[in-house]
């Protein structure tokens, strides 16, 4: 008798038992299974995690669980992650992580819990939660190094502000090229209006100048993660940055933040301006701005390198020292689940979820080209707009003086990014 066919049937009947055991419905998912624990929570305040605090009792209620939710401001709250993680303590259960910002650093520290273990654990994960539902560009953004560092609350691409009304008195289309931009800020520029405007100030101008670096085809590093900033494409990009920010926008562009950069737009000066879609409430908001009615919105326009988008989100990780891990993963999920970024869509505030921006409900309150232009950016967006080393912030603030000294006319981008190049290979290599 060959046995053959009767082992394999046993084996696969087993396996289908032990994957029939081992599943769990929504229904029967135990949100009580670590009923009495005491999580701690270290939250950076944004309008996220402000309202996730309004909810926390519904998780207590849920769970069975009692959170400290503590919000601080964001250079208070990264001068705690470093106080908490450096001296490994073991208070933190789930914090805030920017992938972008943060990630290669904590991950080089050993400060980062990878949760991919926890997402495949069918045991710890409601099928409810589904992975498969986040925005692809921004789930992918959350891995560092091979480690998931955090799950993503929300989601933030780059796009092009427009005046509609201007555009159409001059006769223009909504620039779909980097030569088109310039040309419509060279014919926008006229009387008190300016035909672009931008953050230009010593750090705010290094994400700006990220989107134009990648669009003419450069890059911060090399394939050997070696300083790629003063490369053929970078000078390139730098030049066209520096001509927009020198020509076209307002006096003293190069200490505009984006707050001084957005209120140029609600005054109703600024005809192009390319910033985060997060904005619109701004440029939309009824008290404060003129411009209602009158704004459009587009895609950043393709460069010689490519139509580029930057991605950026806040995530929230598991601290590596909790020792309440798996009730820690039970807070994220629950604070990152479709119906929670659901809720807080409806007040303003973009989703990670594909699911909510597919519904009507979460979406009908923007107007439909920023919309359409966010969507479309997010299937091509990438976390570009920042340098992806262990010290960001000392490497930024040297680019930074460098382009503001190229927009100021006190050297040229050659210069400038050749010297900010080796400083910053030098800082990495003390860091890295």
């Amino acid at each position: 008798m060959n046995r053959k066919p009767f082992i394999v049937c046993a084996l696969s009947f087993l396996v289908l038992c032990t994957v029939a055991a081992s599943c769990v419905t929504a229904a029967e998912f135990d949100w009580q299974r670590f009923k009495g624990e005491e999580l701690h929570v270290l939250a950076l305040k944004f309008m996220y995690n402000s309202l996730t605090a309004e909810r926390i009792s519904e998780f207590e209620k849920l769970t069975g669980m009692k959170v400290a939710f503590d919000q601080y401001p964001y250079k208070a709250y990264l001068q705690k992650t470093l106080v908490e993680f450096g001296g490994s303590s073991t208070r933190t259960d789930v914090y805030n992580i920017g992938p972008t910002s943060m990630g290669k650093k904590y991950v080089n520290a050993g400060w980062c819990e990878s949760l991919d273990k926890y997402v495949n654990d069918p045991e710890l994960t409601n099928p409810d939660w589904d992975p498969d539902d986040f925005i692809e560009s921004v789930w992918d953004a959350n891995v560092m190094d091979g480690i998931r560092v955090g799950i993503p609350l929300n989601a933030v691409t780059w796009i092009l502000y427009y005046r509609k009304d201007l555009f159409a008195r001059k006769g223009l289309v909504v620039p779909q090229t980097m030569a088109e931009l310039e040309l419509n800020a060279q014919k926008l520029t006229y009387d008190n209006h300016l035909g672009w405007v931008s953050r230009g100030n010593r750090l705010q101008s290094v994400p700006i100048w990220g989107i134009f670096l990648h669009a003419f085809g450069g890059s911060w590093l090399d394939e050997n993660r070696n300083p790629a900033i003063d490369s053929p494409e970078a000078i390139e990009s730098c030049k066209f940055y520096a001509h927009l920010q020198q020509d076209y926008s307002n006096e003293g562009a190069a200490q505009n933040s984006h707050w001084e950069a957005v209120s140029l737009v609600q005054q109703g000066q600024a005809a192009q301006y390319i910033d985060t879609c997060t904005y619109i409430g701004l440029v939309e908001d009824p008290e404060k701005s003129t411009v209602l009615g009158k704004m459009g919105y587009g895609r950043i326009p393709s460069g010689p390198g490519g139509r580029v988008a930057e991605l950026w989100c806040w995530s929230f990780g598991i601290s590596p020292f909790s020792q309440k891990k798996d009730a820690a993963w039970y807070f994220i999920q629950w604070a990152s689940s479709k119906e929670m970024q659901g809720w807080i869509q409806t007040h303003k505030f973009p989703s990670a979820r594909k699911s909510i921006w597919a519904q009507p409900a979460y979406t009908e309150a923007w107007p439909e080209d920023w919309l359409k232009s966010v969507i479309k950016s997010f299937k091509v967006a990438a976390p570009i707009c920042h340098p992806s080393v262990v010290e960001m912030n000392q490497i930024e603030d040297v680019i930074g003086e460098a382009l503001v000294n190229v927009e100021l006319g006190y050297d040229t981008p050659e210069d400038a990014l050749r010297r900010a190049a080796a400083e910053m290979k030098t800082i990495m290599g003390a860091t890295e």
